[in-house]
């Protein structure tokens, strides 16, 4: 019987100390004489596996960020802003805990991220953490010409051991400004509790629905004026008095189903002009439909239950949405009434 020893093959190589003992073997486990010096057959393989001593989690503040140029040229602090606490970046806060009962020196951090995002900084060092210490490493990221989600990746390794952890991320055009409703081809408030101003109210519980309901609380019939395609109501961004840059419409339809999601838009127009007055003629043109006049964008929405923002290209402190159809697999029996229960102004420069 000859003297054994456990070596892992690594890249082709024979050694008692893996990778230089410099950090953890990865390859094929193989029991040997002492006196072997070539390639043997396998006994099993050992993979790399995540750090057994370093705990790492990632926690996010801000929901959205949006490019570092969306506000170039504007007076930050004069904007009516609505939510955005970091300046149009997600900070990502890495918390590092050392698990184990003896101090782990020499970590490092590397960060990444996916689609056209950008980090501010790159990797990060920890020195050396005791027993039971955590140390939190920010990392800042923003979008530059991808909206939508995107995903943050952060590796952090010593010694040949490596844990990785990640966290969502949403880009957006730029950040929501105040804006209300100020206007509605109609509303209904006998039968629904459907008033304008209910679009703007930041709850996304409450709605705008335009009337089908007559002072008897009867339906209306469907040549009613009320009832007929297009509908639309009007914002007013800001105090009205400066007109924006506006990057996206954020929409949020009715939540429910059945007659509970009535109203959902499908064929929709969107206008801006420098004043309330500077809507009028654009579009609303009861039972016309085609009658669109000049939009700055004419799309059609999907059928889903959560927010989306519609890309826009156009400058004002006025803005009109209108609907000129209505989801049909929604409520088949109210398919020509308009409801929703949010709508939001992003402003930005165009990449």
């Amino acid at each position: 019987m000859t003297n054994q020893y456990l070596s892992v093959i690594d890249s082709g190589y024979l050694s008692r100390r893996p990778n230089g003992g410099e950090k953890t073997a990865e390859g094929t486990v193989a029991q040997l004489p002492l006196d072997v010096t070539v390639d043997s057959g396998s006994v099993f393989t050992l993979t790399s596996q995540a750090s057994s001593t370093l705990d790492v989690s990632i926690a996010r503040e801000g929901d959205e960020a949006y490019p570092k140029n969306a506000l170039s040229g504007m007076d930050r602090a004069s904007l009516p802003i609505i939510g955005d606490d970091n300046w149009g970046e997600s900070v990502l806060n890495v918390s590092v805990t050392n698990k184990g009962t003896a101090e782990v020196t020499g970590i490092h951090l590397t960060p990444s991220v996916s689609n056209s995002w950008v980090l501010a900084n790159g990797p990060q060092p920890i020195d050396r953490l005791a027993p039971g210490e955590t140390r939190v490493v920010k990392f800042w990221a923003r979008p530059t010409t991808e909206f939508g989600e995107a995903t943050f990746t952060v590796d952090v390794s010593y010694a040949g051991e490596k844990t990785v952890a990640s966290e969502g991320l949403v880009g957006v055009c730029g950040p929501r400004i105040k804006a209300e409703a100020v206007a509605a081809d109609s509303v209904e408030t006998r039968w629904e509790y459907g008033e304008e101003y209910k679009a703007t109210d930041g709850d996304p519980a409450t709605y705008w629905h335009s009337q089908y309901i007559d002072a008897n609380k009867a339906r209306l019939p469907e040549t009613d004026t009320a009832r007929k395609w297009p509908h639309w109501i009007d914002l007013k961004i800001g105090d009205g008095s400066t007109a924006y840059d506006v990057c996206a419409l954020s929409y949020t339809p009715r939540a429910g189903d059945g007659p509970k999601a009535s109203g959902r838009a499908k064929d929709v127009q969107i206008y801006l002009a420098g004043s309330l007055d500077g809507l009028k003629g654009q579009g609303d043109n009861k039972g016309n439909p085609n009658a669109q006049g000049n939009p700055v964008l004419a799309t059609t929405l999907a059928n889903v239950p959560g927010t989306v923002d519609i890309p826009v290209a156009g400058n004002g402190s006025y803005l009109r949405f209108r609907g000129t159809s209505a989801q049909a697999d929604v409520a088949k029996n109210l398919t020509d009434v308009m409801s929703f229960a949010e709508l939001g102004v992003r402003i930005g420069h165009a990449n």
